[in-house]
């Protein structure tokens, strides 16, 4: 999840290829991996710039 959050940060780089650049087979399976690890949604996790 380091190597996503360092992803995210590219803000240019879609969701879908984040999630398979760090083994996730779909968005849906990511957003809520991350939701749960990071405790905020992408979202929340970049306006916050946690």
């Amino acid at each position: 999840m380091q190597k996503a959050m360092q992803f995210l940060q590219q803000r240019d780089r879609k969701l879908i290829h984040v999630a398979r650049s760090v083994g996730y087979e779909s968005d849906a399976a990511f957003r809520k991996a991350f939701k749960r690890v990071v405790g905020a949604s992408r979202g929340e996790y970049l306006k916050r710039g946690i």
